[in-house]
């Protein structure tokens, strides 16, 4: 199966995907689709798919709004479309950890009150663009 065909397939409406990066080589029948995967069109080509993370979501799918402690991150729209809000590295959204999570810091605030949210970048994501998210960016 190849990927486009993949993401045809996870049209269920009540489930994501995620593939850390720690395992993602093992995943087969994803890992081949981006075995060559040439990063450098990003000025990334020192990566390959062995430091990559894919999430692949459906429709709704979201992750509480965090900062990443590894690199940046690149989303790719593929369907639909996403709102992503950003804030720039000056906010304090009060930062808090997850039990087990190593990778990822959460905010222990409600960004969607009105006094956060009217700091935040909005972005919408349309099928085919990419957004960067800079390293430590808190991002929902």
């Amino acid at each position: 199966m190849n990927f486009v065909n993949f993401c045809v397939l996870i049209k269920i409406k009540e489930k994501f995907y995620y593939a850390a990066y720690n395992h993602f080589i093992s995943l087969d029948k994803i890992s081949t689709q981006f075995k060559d995967f040439d990063w450098g069109w990003v000025g990334l080509g020192h990566l390959s798919s062995a430091q990559s993370t894919l999430w692949i979501g459906s429709e709704g799918s979201f992750t509480p709004c965090h900062k990443d402690s590894y690199g940046c991150n690149l989303h790719a729209q593929i369907s639909g479309k996403k709102e992503w809000l950003l804030w720039l590295l000056i906010f304090d959204l009060g930062p808090t950890r997850v039990p087990y999570e190593e990778s990822s810091t959460f905010t222990s605030i409600d960004v969607l009150h009105q006094d956060t949210i009217a700091h935040a970048i909005r972005i919408v994501v349309e099928p085919g663009e990419v957004i960067f998210i800079p390293k430590h960016w808190w991002h929902f």
